[in-house]
């Protein structure tokens, strides 16, 4: 019996040591050139090099896109007018002189459709051929606070695989989703790639009360199908 306690004890402690040391690996990750062009960490989220959704206006968000990109990039800009309470303001910020598809950072903007013309919240997408990974965005922004299945994750009308998922920042502060896409059967890894980035002043609000839309708490590194156990659907 004390033989089993100890053992316990020594696998106790060896899972723990690995976990901390898994998060060491992840926070001393060398940022790529995408995650050194976003400038994540210029201030304070939901701020994004002096851009506050919810408060800054598109003129002066041109203006802080200037002061940061405007020497070393070209940057270009393609609104979209929609029926909606939003406008789509397309930007596509390209290093001068190198046109390819990695050097070139892309994002929208939605604006308030009205005289105010703030904007409401940031999205960024990255290209295929580089994608940042949840190793270099746990370095930029830590662990997340909370996690989120996709809306179909559990359908069975739906193949789910690869899987859109969801780490969340800022608790009932603000909201700061990075969707990823590691298969429902396949474990959310280091170089697990990140496909988009959303920044919003509001706090995340399910459009349901589906358990599947529910935020949940990050339990780390395991395969989405054990975040879905017990869920049940809709």
């Amino acid at each position: 019996m004390r033989r089993l306690i100890l053992f316990t004890l020594a696998l106790w402690v060896t899972l723990v040591a690995a976990v901390v040391i898994a998060v060491g690996v992840g926070h001393q990750q060398p940022a790529s050139k995408r995650l050194t062009q976003l400038h994540l960490n210029d201030c304070e989220l939901p701020c994004w090099i002096g851009i506050v959704p919810g408060k800054t206006t598109l003129e002066d968000a041109q203006k802080h896109i200037t002061g940061i990109y405007g020497q070393s990039y070209d940057v270009a800009y393609d609104v979209f007018d929609s029926q909606s309470t939003y406008r789509q303001v397309y930007v596509n910020i390209t290093e001068k002189g190198d046109v390819k598809e990695e050097n070139t950072m892309s994002f929208e903007f939605f604006v308030k459709a009205d005289d105010s013309h703030i904007i409401q919240f940031i999205e960024f997408y990255f290209p295929h051929s580089s994608l940042p990974t949840t190793a270099e965005i746990f370095g930029a922004l830590g662990s997340p606070t909370q996690f989120k299945l996709s809306d179909i994750a559990n359908d069975p009308r739906v193949n789910a695989d690869p899987q859109i998922l969801f780490f969340n920042y800022g608790g009932n502060n603000y909201s700061v989703l990075t969707g990823i896409s590691p298969g429902l059967t396949t474990s959310i890894l280091w170089n697990t790639p990140i496909r988009f980035i959303d920044i919003s002043p509001i706090p995340y609000q399910p459009e349901t009360q589906c358990v599947v839309n529910q935020l949940r708490p990050w339990r780390g590194f395991r395969s989405p199908q054990l975040y879905l156990d017990g869920i049940g659907e809709c």
